[in-house]
């Protein structure tokens, strides 16, 4: 199961990831919210794509997690 999650990056600083069953950060979902702060995007639509993923059977199939062993 994949969850969007909010992290806190910093002071006054919040951002999206998507989590797996291992509840690590899905690498190529946590690359594209990145991107997507990176850019500007608004926070709301960083929010918005990190449910997407979630939901997607797209990432169920991602070979890696961030922090996995």
């Amino acid at each position: 199961m994949f969850k969007a999650q909010a992290v806190t990056t910093g002071p006054d600083r919040h951002s999206w990831t998507v989590t797996g069953p291992e509840f690590l950060p899905v690498a190529p979902a946590e690359e594209f919210l990145s991107y997507c702060s990176a850019v500007g995007r608004s926070p709301t639509t960083v929010e918005t794509y990190a449910y997407a993923l979630a939901t997607s059977s797209a990432i169920s199939t991602a070979p890696t997690s961030i922090g996995a062993s």
